[in-house]
Formats: C-alpha cells, structure tokens, sequence
C-alpha cells in the first residue's frame, strides 16, 4: 500500500481499457515489446522470458489479469519494475502518464 508522502508518484498505464497504477520507486524503465521466449507450463498470464542487455526477466500481461484475451506479444509495452530486489516485466498497452 502507498503511503500519502508517495501516492501521487505512479506511473498511469492503460491495460485492458483501465488505467493501472505502477509505484514509481518499482518503476525501472519501459521498453517496446519484443522477442519474448515462452515458458511451457507457465501460468496463462505469464508471457514468457526477456532478455533485456544480458538479465533474462519474466514478463506478465496484465491484460490477461483482468480477464481479457493476450494479444500478439510484440503488441505493446513493457514496464520493467523491480521489488524485494527482483526484476520483471508487465506488458501494457499504453503510457497514460506520470
């Protein structure tokens, strides 16, 4: 949960057709969709791996977490965050703003 000190300082993606909100202090950087390697057996919302400069990072579709169908995986974005010291990928469809 954000505390108020930090609560106006997110990144706004659009997912799905919702505006999500992305902690800035776990934002790391965005980056086009590319070549991601799928996982067999992953769970449906995990796209698969990334290699993003060496640092191979699973990426999630967060549009598959609100319920809707995953389009083309080089459809997008793709919001590098990190937390607990881990580094991951959520695909998105849209920077709304800062």
């Amino acid at each position: 949960m954000l505390d108020e000190a930090c609560a106006d300082r997110v990144l706004v993606v659009g997912v799905a057709g919702r505006r999500v909100a992305v902690p800035l202090e776990h934002a790391r950087e965005v980056i086009r969709a590319r070549t991601i390697t799928r996982v067999p057996g992953a769970p449906p919302w995990v796209i698969g791996l990334l290699n993003v400069r060496g640092a191979v990072l699973p990426v999630g579709d967060l549009r598959v977490l609100h319920g809707r169908a995953r389009t083309a995986v080089r459809e997008g974005l793709v919001v590098l965050v990190e937390h607990g010291g881990r580094l991951a990928g959520l695909r998105v469809a849209e920077i709304v703003g800062v």
